[in-house]
């Protein structure tokens, strides 16, 4: 019995990635019960071959380096479902369940900055109905990341001057009024980085406007008195 369970599970998970297309295909038709079950059946065959329940599904189980891939679609999966649970009333708290689960398998990865622009265009369109909860996840999202975009796009995530700015930003947020900076940059620097990414030319100009105020702050960030 073991052994017909232990095959079972490792077919299951075999399977995994030809059921998920499968979910997608229905979720692209509007078949959402289908492709609720399909989302789930794929799930399953994670938890079932990692010995987890599906809500104790998290990025730790997984040898994040080689499977960064599986961790990406399991955030798109967690968030087509957070979609779908929010067009009904009566799952409201399963809609913030797969939202905390998207956003588990969200911080720290590098589709974090995708993902988020993801949500904060969803929000923006007014699309969901549950919006408190979607703005609430997106500004976990935003706060844990601790990016900083627009330097990490001049610089780079690791640059001396990105790691300066951080600092400075908690120093910001030491008081209400930075605070509200900090809030407004982040509401503004996605969509101007994303428009720098689309756009190279204009890209080009504002790297070279922004760089060297960067490194103005950058440098009053390391005053002992910050």
């Amino acid at each position: 019995e073991k052994k017909e369970k232990a095959r079972y599970v490792s077919q299951m998970y075999k399977d995994r990635l030809k059921v998920l297309r499968l979910a997608r295909d229905y979720n692209q038709k509007n078949d959402i019960a289908n492709a609720v079950k399909a989302y789930l059946k794929y799930l399953k065959s994670l938890s079932m071959y990692f010995e987890v329940d599906e809500r104790d599904l998290n990025p730790k189980i997984f040898q994040q380096e080689n499977n960064i891939h599986e961790i990406m679609l399991i955030s798109q999966v967690y968030w087509d479902m957070a979609k779908i649970y929010d067009k009904n009333p009566n799952l409201y708290k399963e809609s913030v369940r797969c939202l905390n689960q998207f956003a588990k398998f969200t911080v720290g990865f590098k589709y974090h900055f995708v993902n988020s622009e993801m949500l904060r265009k969803y929000i923006k369109s007014k699309g969901c109905n549950n919006m408190d909860a979607f703005k609430k996840v997106y500004m976990e999202i935003r706060e844990k990341s601790g990016a900083c975009y627009v330097s990490s796009y001049c610089f780079s995530d690791f640059h001396p001057v990105t790691k300066d700015l951080r600092r400075f930003r908690m120093v910001l947020k030491s008081n209400p009024t930075g605070q509200k900076f900090v809030d407004f940059y982040y509401v503004v620097s996605p969509v101007v980085v994303s428009f720098c990414q689309r756009y190279p030319i204009f890209g080009f100009f504002f790297k070279a406007i922004t760089s060297p105020i960067l490194r103005v702050c950058a440098y009053l960030a390391r005053w002992p008195f910050l």
